[in-house]
């Protein structure tokens, strides 16, 4: 666990929208669904595409489908060096270099040639940093598959993006609560569960909402029988998830 504070990310994000590019769970039925994750995080002084799902024409298209032009991201942030996370990257530098990858250490050297080839600026996290003002990375977690998710500061609490939640999406959270000292509002992503045993699932819920989590979005590899005992642990404070789906910090149960 890292042991330094985030730092210069104040709680600017007041308008957030998350909107799932690439999801392996069904949503709008005029988008492609792929064993992948991508989100777009709109709302701060950056536009940052989080991860780029497992094809590049895939991404494309379904960025073209939901009307978002490719160079209005400014970041692209690399949750972890798996293909279904990374293997949209190369097309979408195609279409707008002009972007900031923020990637962990760890990463391939095939990725990191692949993105500055492309001319975008390469920027490896070394840990906690801020992206701008509100947006920020907590810093690789985890031994096995290091991973980073991404922190959005609100003034109603913290939205945490995870890619696959390897480290355990539970202390992906206790560690965002120690480095920033504030409430989780949201935790939205892969986490990790569609292979674990009902007993692995119940304590992962329940830790989740001893550490304050108010409400979960799971998807991508979180398993459908992990979803339902979220759905019915939170309730109307589960928000279902997958391809084209759209969250704004207003639908959010504070």
């Amino acid at each position: 666990m890292n042991d330094a504070q985030v730092i210069d990310c104040p709680a600017t994000v007041e308008s957030l929208v998350l909107t799932v590019v690439v999801d392996n769970v069904p949503g709008r039925e005029d988008l492609e669904t792929a064993w992948g994750l991508a989100v777009l995080v709109q709302g701060a002084n950056k536009t940052v595409l989080f991860d780029t799902g497992p094809d590049g024409p895939l991404l494309l298209g379904n960025l073209r489908r939901l009307g978002i032009d490719p160079s209005t991201v400014d970041a692209v942030f690399l949750s972890h060096d798996h293909r279904d996370h990374t293997g949209g990257m190369r097309a979408f530098l195609e279409a707008n270099p002009d972007v900031t990858v923020y990637l962990l250490p760890s990463f391939s050297a095939e990725v990191k040639t692949a993105a500055t080839s492309a001319g975008a600026e390469v920027i490896e996290v070394a840990g906690p940093l801020s992206l701008c003002p509100g947006l920020c990375t907590l810093g690789r977690l985890g031994v096995d598959i290091p991973e980073q998710s991404l922190g959005v500061h609100t003034p109603e609490g913290l939205v945490l993006l995870t890619g696959c939640a390897h480290p355990g999406v539970e202390n992906i959270v206790a560690n965002a609560r120690t480095l920033t000292g504030g409430d989780v509002l949201l935790v939205a992503g892969g986490f990790h569960l569609r292979s674990a045993s009902p007993t692995e699932i119940d304590a992962v819920v329940a830790a989740l909402v001893n550490l304050g989590v108010r409400n979960v979005a799971p998807s991508h590899c979180t398993g459908d029988g992990a979803r339902q005992v979220f759905a019915a642990t939170f309730g109307d404070r589960y928000h279902p998830s997958g391809v084209g789906t759209v969250l704004n910090l207003a639908d959010l149960t504070r």
